[in-house]
């Protein structure tokens, strides 16, 4: 028996070595279809209904900038992702990600990765200045028995953004902000 014949997948069942390999295969057609090119085409293909966001990467940093936004536990729709990543895009140029590390274990591909762009606008209604952005971000992605994502976390510096951005942080709110529980990965009853 290998590895993978003891890992279960969302219905309980074995995640075989082939399934490991299509998730990775759909993390990075995601990171690059969709995100990088927007082509937003694919994403019903990629993406079940019902899929749930439970961590941003910046969800911190938008949290403590804009009053309304939450983006933990939310449902990650074509139409919302489509309308919050075309603002977000429509400030950047020459935006590229590189996947650094990824490895999929079960029903889960976890991945690290460099992103690259240039802010040419106001971040999360901000002023900031225009400059080369380089920063990381980590993920883990569950995907259920037909290669789709069910659940999303990921996580990235905020304050290193913030500084490169120019944008001042107040660093008692982060402070605080931090000591707010983190929702579960792998808890949601999605896919299951």
């Amino acid at each position: 028996m290998s590895a993978a014949d003891h890992v279960s997948s969302p219905s309980g069942g074995p995640v075989s070595t082939d399934a490991q390999m299509r998730n990775s295969a759909n993390f990075e057609r995601f990171q690059q279809e969709v995100i990088v090119s927007g082509d937003f085409t694919v994403f019903d293909e990629l993406v079940a209904p019902g899929a749930v966001t439970l961590r941003s990467a910046n969800s911190t940093m938008q949290r403590l900038v804009l009053a309304d936004f939450v983006a933990d536990q939310t449902p990650l729709s074509r139409e919302g992702f489509e309308r919050a990543w075309s603002q977000v895009m429509s400030s950047r140029a020459n935006h590229r990600r590189t996947i650094e590390t990824i490895c999929a274990s079960g029903d889960t591909v976890a991945a690290r990765w460099s992103i690259e762009w240039i802010q040419q606008g106001q971040y999360l209604g901000r002023a900031c200045r225009q400059t080369l952005v380089r920063t990381e971000e980590v993920g883990f992605v569950r995907f259920d028995n037909d290669g789709r994502i069910i659940e999303c976390w990921f996580m990235s510096d905020p304050i290193e953004l913030w500084m490169q951005l120019g944008i001042d942080v107040n660093l008692s709110a982060y402070v605080q902000e931090q000591q707010r529980p983190t929702p579960e990965f792998g808890g949601s009853s999605n896919g299951r």
